[in-house]
């Protein structure tokens, strides 16, 4: 994945700037970079991935659970990710989401993975599918040293594509998490 370059400059910025970083591949842009959330996106011809590291400050521990895994991505998504069509990318709720306790780089952890697809109103103001989609991989844990609630999620879109190895690769980012702490250690 890192083959052509790795953009340590923008891993630096968001030690820096947000007290964590990912590893980032040579063609990802950055979209949004606000106090408690960074999304970056790589955008090819037919394909696009995208990453979003949200955060809380002192957060309760408790508040961990798949429900505001849940609440958190969509509420990130349907402000940060809005369609050409008045719509946002949402949880596909008609699907089955998969939620389950991991150790995620040594904290207890909760992975979500599901779909999500674009939805947006009716003109009778009905949530409705909007069309397009894809799976998604998320990340939610606490961490202790920097008491912050911190949810990874990465998203595909590929249509005409198998999907899998395209995840992976948000699982790989999501993986290479670091805080100052973690990255002084290594």
């Amino acid at each position: 994945m890192f083959e052509r370059l790795q953009q340590t400059d923008k891993e630096v910025a968001l030690l820096d700037d947000h007290a964590f970083a990912v590893n980032i591949q040579h063609d990802y842009q950055t979209v949004v970079d606000t106090t408690g959330l960074v999304y970056m996106r790589r955008v090819l011809s037919d394909t696009w991935r995208n990453l979003v590291v949200y955060y809380e400050e002192n957060a309760n521990p408790e508040d961990l659970t798949p429900e505001w895994v849940y609440q958190t991505r969509d509420r990130n998504t349907k402000e940060h990710m809005r369609g050409n069509v008045h719509g946002w990318v949402a949880i596909d709720y008609r699907r089955p989401l998969e939620a389950e306790n991991i150790n995620f780089l040594g904290h207890y952890a909760f992975e979500v993975r599901g779909l999500w697809h674009m939805e947006g109103p009716d003109p009778s103001g009905r949530l409705i599918p909007l069309g397009m989609g894809g799976p998604f991989v998320s990340y939610a844990f606490y961490d202790e040293t920097t008491r912050r609630l911190y949810l990874i999620d990465g998203m595909v879109f590929a249509p005409n594509y198998k999907k899998r190895e395209f995840l992976r690769q948000m699982e790989a980012i999501a993986y290479s998490f670091r805080t100052p702490v973690a990255a002084e250690a290594s």
